[in-house]
């Protein structure tokens, strides 16, 4: 699978509103500066988690800074 650089990307929770007998209540989204979303299961995250901690040789890490917007 290949997918490409984005600038940027933030992490949210997202409920399950049409909720089937066996899934999830809630997901993490992923949303990528070109508003992509992946949704993934909080066991899918501890995963991933598990494979960047073995293989932290191969994390790239950039230097990100926010902007953030408060509307009142």
């Amino acid at each position: 699978m290949h997918i490409d650089k984005r600038k940027y990307a933030y992490l949210t929770f997202v409920e399950n509103k049409k909720k089937k007998t066996r899934a999830d209540h809630s997901y993490v989204a992923l949303v990528t500066s070109d508003c992509e979303v992946f949704m993934f299961t909080e066991e899918e995250l501890n995963r991933a988690s598990m494979r960047a901690f073995k293989n932290q040789e191969d994390i790239n890490v950039i230097n990100v800074n926010y902007e953030v917007i408060i509307e009142s």
